[in-house]
């Protein structure tokens, strides 16, 4: 593990409005974290275009459209039942755009892992 400092992103991300979002973390633990999504405190849920996919080894949130002037903080979190681990990604969506690109940005979380023991 390692302190919420340097979990924390610190520049913020811009991205222009129509452009694609794409965030992702690497995650580990025992026994096999889950991740959950959010936007400023409301867990994201799948739709049109949001999309979140994963396994035992990431997490990865896009949302597809972005619209204009709009600030968002996104936070991932990842549970275990030995611990959680999280990560805060503050995102400003620009006013129009001229193209379609895609905004990326990649974190490594390590959730806590435990080992049980039989006497």
């Amino acid at each position: 593990m390692y302190d919420a400092a340097a979990r924390a992103i610190k520049a913020t991300q811009k991205l222009e409005a129509g452009k694609s979002l794409v965030l992702s973390v690497n995650t580990c633990g025992a026994p096999t974290p889950k991740a959950s999504w959010w936007r400023n405190d409301d867990e994201i849920k799948p739709g049109l275009h949001v999309t979140a996919e994963g396994d035992n080894t990431f997490s990865r949130l896009t949302v597809k459209n972005t619209s204009a002037d709009k600030t968002f903080m996104y936070k991932v979190v990842t549970e275990n039942v030995a611990g959680s681990d999280s990560a805060e990604y503050n995102v400003v969506i620009l006013g129009s755009f001229n193209s379609r690109h895609l905004a990326q940005s990649c974190h490594t979380l390590n959730a806590i892992s435990t080992q049980q023991f039989s006497v």
